[in-house]
């Protein structure tokens, strides 16, 4: 990109574009709207579930959900349900669709806002859609 820039005159070697940040949008505009029903139909999903995602997890998080004591905790009594939020389902919406149309995708936002369940989650769907 840089070498494209320069040999238009527009930067010269070594400087790199500025960007105004108070432009910046999510990317996720259009899906900001649509709820956690709609945003799953447009995956062709039957359901609010992540094929392949566990659907409960351990509360306390200190028994592995991979042993079968782990699986008993899952399904439990004590189990608590597990899914992505609304803006993590809008997020996954834009991820499958510009890998479906490839295009490359930068998913960032604030530390703990759930970019590894939505990166898990494109994977999942990925699996699940070939």
């Amino acid at each position: 990109m840089l070498k494209s820039l320069e040999t238009q005159g527009s930067l010269t070697a070594g400087e790199l574009p500025t960007f105004d940040y108070a432009e910046w949008t999510e990317g996720t505009e259009e899906l900001a709207e649509k709820s956690v029903e709609e945003l799953a139909g447009m995956l062709g999903l039957p359901s609010v579930a992540v094929p392949g995602m566990n659907e409960t997890e351990d509360p306390v998080g200190i028994v592995d959900p991979w042993t079968v004591e782990g699986q008993l905790a899952m399904d439990g009594e004590g189990a608590v349900p597990l899914g992505l939020f609304g803006h993590q389902w809008q997020g996954l919406v834009k991820l499958v669709y510009n890998l479906m149309h490839p295009r490359n995708t930068l998913l960032m936002d604030s530390v703990g806002v759930g970019k590894t369940a939505q990166a898990i989650s494109t994977l999942l769907m990925y699996e699940f859609i070939r």
